[in-house]
């Protein structure tokens, strides 16, 4: 007999077993309503089962892109205050780069499929072109190619992984305020 339940992962879409609870409708009902969401919650307790669940009802009107945070090497002397500013600066574009790169990457495929183009099509090509090529100006471009076509919805998983990089991370975070602030206003 083959066992029902599963654990240690993401429930598939189709899972015969998942248990509803109201933050899978919120989730829907917040986003639809432009707020900016956060699940908070501890390991394994399903957030990624709901953001695919959530991803899955939204996809018909928004683009959704699920993305986890990139990890960072971290290449470190036996205490990691000692990072001098040239590798915390190499650690930052890195992580910023990996984000990008991962993020281009989704919406080139997902934009195709609303007959949208993203203007470039790799992280270097973006690199090229603009002579900023720091998230801010990304999200900025963004706001203004797409604004009034389409809706972009990022579901961010394992945010959590931040606390392990040696750089703070609060102005990545600011940037997805304000472009949700932007678009609001």
């Amino acid at each position: 007999m083959n066992n029902p339940y599963k654990a240690e992962s993401t429930l598939d879409i189709n899972f015969p077993i998942y248990i509803k609870r109201d933050a899978d409708e919120k989730i829907i009902e917040y986003l639809e309503q432009d707020y900016l969401c956060y699940i908070l919650t501890p390991r394994k307790f399903g957030k990624s089962s709901l953001l695919t669940r959530a991803t899955e009802k939204l996809k018909k009107e928004y683009v959704c892109i699920y993305l986890e945070l990139p990890s960072v090497d971290q290449e470190q002397d036996d205490n990691q205050e000692n990072w001098d500013e040239i590798k915390q600066a190499k650690k930052v574009k890195t992580f910023y780069q990996t984000f990008l790169n991962k993020l281009i990457n989704r919406l080139k495929f997902e934009l195709t499929k609303w007959g949208l183009d993203l203007g470039f099509s790799s992280i270097q090509e973006w690199n090229q072109k603009f002579l900023d090529p720091e998230p801010e100006r990304f999200f900025s471009y963004l706001s203004d190619k797409f604004i009034n076509k389409i809706k972009i919805i990022v579901f961010i998983d394992e945010i959590d992984v931040v606390k392990s990089f040696p750089f703070p991370t609060d102005n990545f975070f600011k940037q997805i305020r304000e472009l949700l602030n932007d678009k609001t206003k």
